[in-house]
């Protein structure tokens, strides 16, 4: 939805093209989903001797940090997790999805959505379609003939739970009433109808890093060479603020891009390779992983004590937020031994962002 919203001819594109093939990182985003929906699903798991996710990757220390996460943000009233919804006032045949966890409080008259999200990558809670999209389609199954319409007054509340995510909360939530939600079920609906249309428009723009036929479009082919003239250009020394900052926005905006087909060129060269063919100037070169014992940690060390030595690392505080985390200490006892540093300044571009959020 985020990127039918943004370029109603990405869908068409892509269907001409094979699946991007499964990486690591993906891979990695499965297993700790399923570790979450797990901990959700049956308060207070935990992996009891089992290292392994069902598909094949080792559990680790922050995924299980981040299931308490996501337990913690499903507090309040019970959750239904991973169920599928159909979104028809969207799209009658074609539209649906399965949120992470969805949540109604018939008291409050409150809806909640919450996405679960194990990258590094920053995924913005405010306009998040895929969540808005979620909403609409809950809405429609708890209120038959879409009486919701008429009730102004239902909360929704759209979460994303990102632990891995270190400059921000790793619980976001961007709160609207469903006189709000209208607005962006117009946005989607039009966004679809020139998606199914003869035609459907292929717009660029950030969106693009996530698109799977970014490296096959015809309108990205031509602002990729566009960033690239740009880049060339000896244009004299800009003397203003507002030329620094226009230039300064263009120039990040064509870098995003050129990451961004630079993304998608490595995994269509990766998978020709892999399939055999030669792609001039590239290679799949394995690498070495890390150094690991083979043996068991008391006889690397017994063997080490009778030279003498001793392999064992001196022990070490975990951080306060992996205690947090892990609920080892109470949030009030951490505080007093704990503070937050003020971090370096970082200049970041400035939009009207926050008075729109105020404001949906």
């Amino acid at each position: 939805m985020y990127l039918t919203v943004n370029c109603p001819g990405w869908l068409r594109q892509s269907s001409l093209l094979p699946p991007e093939p499964e990486t690591e990182a993906s891979k990695e985003g499965e297993a700790g989903h399923e570790i979450a929906a797990l901990a959700a699903s049956c308060h207070g798991w935990t992996p009891a001797g089992r290292n392994i996710a069902s598909n094949g990757v080792e559990i680790t220390q922050d995924m299980l940090d981040g299931a308490a996460r996501w337990v913690e943000a499903l507090e309040g009233f019970p959750a239904h997790i991973e169920t599928p919804v159909q979104i028809r006032r969207l799209h009658p045949t074609d539209c649906w999805g399965t949120p992470d966890a969805r949540q109604w409080s018939p008291d409050t008259l409150t809806l909640r959505l919450a996405d679960y999200k194990f990258g590094f990558e920053y995924v913005d809670e405010f306009e998040n379609w895929q969540l808005l999209a979620y909403a609409i389609g809950a809405l429609d199954e708890l209120f038959p003939e879409g009486s919701w319409v008429d009730r102004p007054g239902i909360t929704v509340e759209m979460t994303v739970v990102q632990p891995r995510f270190y400059s921000a909360s790793p619980i976001r939530t961007w709160t609207i009433r469903t006189a709000g939600l209208l607005h962006y079920t117009e946005r989607m609906r039009e966004a679809i109808r020139q998606a199914d249309s003869a035609e459907p428009p292929l717009k660029t723009g950030p969106h693009c890093t996530h698109c799977p036929a970014r490296t096959h479009c015809p309108a990205y082919d031509k602002a990729f060479y566009h960033a690239i003239d740009f880049a060339g250009r000896a244009d004299p020394m800009v003397a203003t603020p507002e030329q620094v900052g226009r230039e300064l926005s263009l120039v990040r905006e064509f870098v995003k891009r050129l990451e961004a087909r630079e993304t998608g060129l490595a995994a269509v060269a990766e998978s020709m390779i892999r399939t055999g063919k030669n792609v001039p100037g590239w290679a799949l070169e394995q690498s070495a992983g890390r150094l690991a014992w083979t043996q068991p940690l008391e006889v690397v060390e017994g063997t080490a004590r009778m030279l003498g030595k001793s392999l064992l690392k001196p022990p070490e505080l975990i951080t306060p937020t992996q205690a947090k985390d892990r609920k080892l200490l109470d949030a009030k006892v951490i505080d007093q031994y704990a503070a937050r540093p003020n971090g370096a300044f970082k200049l970041t571009p400035h939009t009207n962002k926050s008075v729109r959020s105020k404001f949906a």
